[in-house]
């Protein structure tokens, strides 16, 4: 019981120099964390400014689809608000990687610019060139009627999630939420993301059905295998 005491105590030392550890490094890194969050702000401000009504529209996709339906159905999009929107939701989870990896987090001096354009120009250019390679093979296999409608709710849902996830960032850097926390919210977040699309699919078997086969190969070379290989390269 005694030996079991001490290691207990040492874990909850070395965790406590840990985290101590990591507050003196985020000091070196405060200023530029803090332009990016006041960036972020200022970037959905725009985006409510830029168009008022998709924004309230985007904001109530958590519990409707009007959103989409407006995208669907509107003859042009809006390439200001996609523009900021596609933006704001990169670096949002850009900056939810890096404070979210504490590891790889205590292992650098500082958090510069450099640090953070890295992961955001990777992110925002894998969401681009895998969404124009989606859109070219639905094309080919002349399913773009099935796959349009579901990359358009897919990508928007990320889009949203990146929105949303600015208001715990905020809370993971300025009070110190607890991390059981935030994997709670990102856990939840997942879900709901996860839910929407499973919901979209069972609505849409009809046409989907007519191009079961293609659908279900398309599935398979864009979202299992990436996620299988990012499963394997990370072990």
């Amino acid at each position: 019981m005694k030996q079991n005491s001490n290691t207990n105590l040492l874990n909850s030392l070395h965790l406590q120099i840990h985290k101590r550890l990591m507050l003196e490094r985020f000091s070196h890194s405060d200023i530029w964390l803090n332009y990016i969050l006041i960036g972020l702000f200022i970037a959905i401000v725009a985006l409510k400014q830029i168009n008022s009504y998709r924004f309230n529209k985007l904001i109530s996709l958590g519990w409707t689809n009007q959103y989409i339906k407006l995208i669907m159905k509107s003859p042009k999009n809006d390439i200001y608000f996609s523009s900021v929107l596609i933006f704001t939701s990169t670096l949002s989870f850009t900056l939810a990687l890096l404070l979210y990896n504490a590891n790889w987090l205590y292992q650098i001096n500082e958090l510069s610019f450099e640090l953070v354009l890295k992961p955001f120009l990777y992110i925002i250019g894998y969401l681009l060139l895998k969404f124009a390679a989606q859109k070219l093979i639905g094309f080919i296999f002349h399913i773009d009627k099935v796959i349009t409608p579901y990359l358009i709710l897919k990508y928007n849902l990320l889009f949203y999630i990146g929105i949303v996830i600015y208001i715990p960032l905020l809370l993971v850097y300025y009070s110190n939420m607890s991390e059981v926390y935030f994997n709670v919210i990102i856990l939840l977040l997942f879900v709901f993301y996860v839910a929407k699309i499973v919901l979209f699919l069972v609505k849409s078997r009809s046409p989907i059905s007519s191009h079961l086969f293609y659908f279900i190969l398309y599935i398979c070379s864009f979202e299992i295998m990436p996620v299988f290989y990012t499963i394997w390269y990370l072990k």
